[in-house]
């Protein structure tokens, strides 16, 4: 008996594809609900960025001068 191929097919893969989140169409945002998606994001990165501890040798050996 034939064994069933492991690899997936075209047709498998394009409704996999179609049935992702990423293919359902989003609704755009206000500039207000832009702005609030932007800062929840940056304030969710500041977050797990502050969970590492960084040496002092890390960070640039130059200073910003105006």
């Amino acid at each position: 008996m034939k064994r069933p191929s492991s690899r997936m097919t075209r047709r498998a893969f394009g409704l996999l594809l179609a049935a992702s989140p990423a293919a359902v169409p989003q609704a755009p945002l206000s500039k207000e609900e832009e702005l609030r998606a932007a800062r929840e994001r940056r304030l969710q990165t500041a977050q797990t960025l502050a969970k590492f501890d960084l040496p002092a040798a890390t960070e640039p050996a130059f200073t910003f001068r105006a």
